[in-house]
C-alpha cells in the first residue's frame, strides 16, 4: 500500500470509529421504554425481508479498461445465484444501451437468469433539468426498448433518477400520475448507503494495481452497507411503528460487482431474507403520497409525519474521492 493510501485508510477508519461512537451514544440516549419497544420488535421479527434492486443497467458510467457491461452483469448474476437470490430488478438507462451489442447481450444474460428490468428513464436526466412534460416523455421513450429487450417479461417498475420526485406538491402529483398512466409503479428505496461513491475509486485502484486499496474499499463498502441496513430497520420501527419489507439500492458498477458476495454474506448474517421487489411494493408505505421531494422512503415518511429518525452514519464521500488519485 502506498503512503497516501495508508493515510486515507487511517482517515477512513477514524470516520468509522467516530460514526460508531456517535451512534452508540445516541442509541443509549433513547428513552428506556422506547429502547425496550425496539428490542421487543426485533425479537418478534428477527428476519429482515429485503428486495435487492440495481440501478444504471447495463453499466455505470466509468468501468475499468477492458471490463465491459457483459463481464459486469455476468459477475453480478453469478453472485446472486450463489446466494440463491431468484429475482432482482435492474433499472435500465436507455441511452447506455442504444444499439450497443455488448450492452444488449448483457441485459439478455440478466433476464435469462430470471431477473427483471425496470425503467430508469432513457437519458437519466433530472426532473429539475427537464421539467415535468419532457421528463415523462423521457420515461415513455424507454418503454419500447424494454419490451424489445425482454419480450416475455413485464417492466412494471420505475425508479426516479437521483430519487428526485419533484420540487412542489403539484409537480410531484403530475409526474406521479403520468408514470402510473405509463403503466409503472414507482420503486422507492429504504436502504441506501451511496454505493455509487465506491465505483470510481474502485475502478481507479484496479487500474493502478493497488490491491491493498481495493481491499480497503471493499471493507468500507461492506461496513457502510451493514450500518445502512441496521439504520433502516430501526428507522422503519420509529417512523412506521412496525417492520417494513426493505428495498436496497445498489448500482451497476465494478465495486458492487466485486463486493456483492461479501455484502450479501454480511446481510445474511444480520438476518436478511431476499425477496422480489413486488413483495416490498405491496406494502402501502411505498405508494403513499408524502410531502417530500424524494430520497430515502424513510426520510420522506419522517418529514411528512414529523417523526424523528435514528442518528445517520457519516459517509466518507470526500475521502473516497482521494483514493488512488
Amino acid at each position: 500500500m502506498t503512503v497516501r493510501a495508508g493515510i486515507i485508510e487511517r482517515a477512513l477508519l477514524c470516520v468509522f470509529a467516530c460514526a460508531a461512537a456517535v451512534s452508540w451514544w445516541c442509541t443509549s440516549a433513547i428513552a428506556p421504554v422506547h429502547a425496550q419497544e425496539i428490542a421487543r420488535a426485533a425479537r418478534l421479527n428477527p428476519t429482515i425481508k429485503l428486495a435487492i434492486t440495481l440501478d444504471d443497467l447495463p453499466r455505470s458510467e466509468n468501468l475499468p479498461a477492458g471490463y465491459d457491461s457483459l463481464q459486469l452483469i455476468d459477475e453480478l448474476v453469478a453472485t446472486l445465484k450463489d446466494h440463491h437470490v431468484a429475482s432482482v430488478t435492474g433499472f435500465v438507462i436507455g441511452a447506455r444501451v442504444g444499439s450497443d451489442v455488448t450492452a444488449r447481450a448483457a441485459l439478455a444474460r440478466w433476464t435469462g437468469a430470471g431477473h427483471e428490468l425496470g425503467n430508469h428513464s432513457y437519458s437519466h436526466r433530472s426532473l429539475d433539468e427537464l421539467g415535468s412534460d419532457l421528463y415523462l416523455s423521457d420515461v415513455a421513450r424507454l418503454t419500447p426498448m424494454l419490451r424489445a429487450l425482454d419480450p416475455g417479461g413485464v417492466a412494471a417498475s420505475f425508479r426516479y433518477p437521483f430519487l428526485e420526485e419533484g420540487q412542489s406538491t403539484q409537480q410531484r402529483a403530475l409526474v406521479s400520475r403520468g408514470i402510473a398512466q405509463l403503466g409503472y409503479t414507482v420503486a422507492r428505496v429504504s436502504v441506501d448507503f451511496s454505493d455509487w461513491a465506491w465505483g470510481d475509486p474502485y475502478a481507479r485502484c484496479l487500474a493502478r494495481g493497488d490491491h491493498a486499496a481495493v481491499q480497503l474499499l471493499s471493507r468500507s463498502y461492506v461496513q457502510h452497507a451493514s450500518a445502512s441496513l441496521e439504520w433502516s430497520v430501526q428507522a422503519a420501527r420509529q417512523v412506521l411503528r412496525r417492520p417494513l419489507v426493505h428495498v436496497l439500492l445498489l448500482h451497476a458498477n465494478v465495486a458492487t460487482a466485486r463486493t456483492l458476495d461479501a455484502l450479501l454474506s454480511e446481510y445474511e448474517r444480520l438476518g436478511a431474507q431476499f425477496v422480489p421487489l413486488s413483495e416490498a411494493l405491496s406494502d402501502p408505505a411505498y405508494t403513499a403520497d408524502y410531502d417530500a421531494r424524494g430520497g430515502n422512503l424513510l426520510t420522506m415518511i419522517s418529514a411528512t409525519n414529523n417523526r424523528p429518525l435514528p442518528p445517520w452514519q457519516a459517509r466518507p464521500l470526500e475521502l473516497l474521492e482521494l483514493v488512488c488519485r
